[in-house]
């Protein structure tokens, strides 16, 4: 009988509005801690439920270009800027599952988010899909985590051992306490824009390649298509 070569594969989404060191210190750690054989990055094109990144596509992508370590289980993925329209994770999800479909995907998701998952579009069938690793953000509550799995489609049951919620259907719900971030992108922007020092935020490559073109500053160069 031919066996699968059945891979774990986390998919980390985001508009990364910039990469930070926060994001490659959560990936790494999840990388680790589930044993992923690949971990990979999704950029954002036209997130539905945010407002526009103030950085490019093309900009956002080249500062995850240049932060990622070179290690071959990091890559990136440009799926969401196949599509004209804006990018639901479910959409997403589908074609990634169509281009790794003996693969095990897990969905690295923010605790926050992760309450709020039944306000997203078709959210029952992206728990069809994947398993979700959901970190935790500072001074989240565990408490609504509970409840968030409570309100779930299903029945969920936690395994002590294995430290996930089981689901009867087979999907898993994994919680990672040890991935709370010293900054959000949108704190940085913000320091950015006054002026204030992040390289202790940054990793030098990106902290460098937002000096050079002067993103996050007044105006913006919006027009910027780098080589890749």
């Amino acid at each position: 009988m031919q066996q699968t070569n059945c891979r774990k594969i986390g998919l980390y989404g985001g508009t990364f509005d910039p990469v930070h060191s926060g994001h490659l210190s959560i990936a790494q750690q999840i990388l680790v801690e589930y044993g992923l054989d690949e971990l990979i990055f999704i950029p954002a094109s036209r997130p539905p439920h945010k407002s526009q990144p103030f950085a490019s596509f093309d900009h956002r992508v080249a500062m995850l270009e240049k932060a990622l370590p070179l290690n071959s289980k990091f890559s990136i993925s440009l799926v969401e800027a196949e599509r004209t329209a804006p990018s639901y994770t479910i959409h997403t999800l589908h074609q990634l599952r169509s281009r790794l479909a003996s693969d095990e995907l897990f969905l690295i998701i923010g605790a926050d988010s992760f309450c709020e998952l039944h306000l997203w579009y078709r959210y029952k069938d992206l728990l069809s899909i994947v398993d979700l690793v959901v970190a935790a953000r500072p001074s989240f509550s565990l408490s609504r985590f509970f409840e968030a799995i409570a309100n779930l489609p299903g029945h969920y049951e936690y395994d002590e051992k294995q430290r996930v919620w089981r689901e009867y259907g087979g999907r898993r719900i994994y919680y990672f306490a040890g991935s709370e971030e010293l900054a959000s992108s949108t704190e940085i922007r913000q320091k950015l824009s006054s002026g204030q020092l992040v390289r202790d935020l940054l990793p030098s490559s990106v902290f460098e390649y937002i000096r050079q073109h002067g993103l996050y500053i007044d105006p913006p160069l919006v027009n910027f298509r780098p080589d890749r």
